[in-house]
């Protein structure tokens, strides 16, 4: 059961009704969202320094990941918003995923892959 998300992100110019942020975690094999009872988070944040942005799921119903699955975690947004800022790896941290900005493969600046920085915690 999930416990517990961490994003390593900060920084941005928050959440607000003309800028929303909704936190998704999809099992890509069966097409479904995990997260909102189907809808993903909603998330309200207010600008902070760099660091961990953690959301604690212990006191929600439990969502159960399965070994050998995969899921697709995203943060989804209004386009240009800066409504938060991910920090990004140096580079590619986890061969068998694959992090994207806008559907587009995250690169560095020489062209090689690079990951964000999150961690799922078992409850």
């Amino acid at each position: 059961a999930l416990g517990r998300l961490s994003l390593y992100a900060g920084d941005g110019h928050g959440t607000d009704a003309a800028h929303p942020l909704r936190l998704s975690l999809r099992d890509v094999e069966a097409g479904t969202e995990l997260l909102g009872a189907g809808q993903g988070l909603a998330i309200a944040y207010r600008p902070q320094g760099a660091g961990l942005l953690s959301f604690d799921f212990s006191a929600h119903p439990p969502v159960v990941l399965q070994a050998g699955r995969r899921y697709a975690l995203a943060l989804q947004g209004q386009k240009e918003a800066l409504t938060l800022y991910l920090r990004a790896s140096r580079g590619d941290v986890y061969a068998d995923g694959e992090a994207s900005l806008d559907d587009r493969p995250l690169k560095d600046p020489q062209g090689r892959p690079a990951d964000f920085a999150f961690a799922l915690y078992a409850r």
